[in-house]
């Protein structure tokens, strides 16, 4: 379940366990910007890989880990 920032309206991460033994992974669904005064729109999933969903991957960590930057 999704909660409102109520400063902006935007719906915030509301963290749901995976269950590793029924082969849960989350996705994240990225959707561009109007333009250049919107920034991306993202959403998460859960999808069981038993289904074979169709996703592309991407390492979610990289570079140093000490530097740190908020993308959304």
């Amino acid at each position: 379940m999704s909660r409102m920032n109520a400063a902006d309206e935007i719906p915030l991460f509301s963290y749901t366990p995976l269950d590793r033994s029924d082969h849960e992974i989350r996705l994240l669904h990225l959707k561009p910007g109007k333009d250049s005064a919107h920034p991306i729109e993202c959403y998460t999933s859960m999808a069981h890989l038993d289904e074979k969903p169709q996703f592309e991957a991407l390492s979610y960590m990289w570079g140093r880990p000490d530097i740190k930057k908020i993308i959304l």
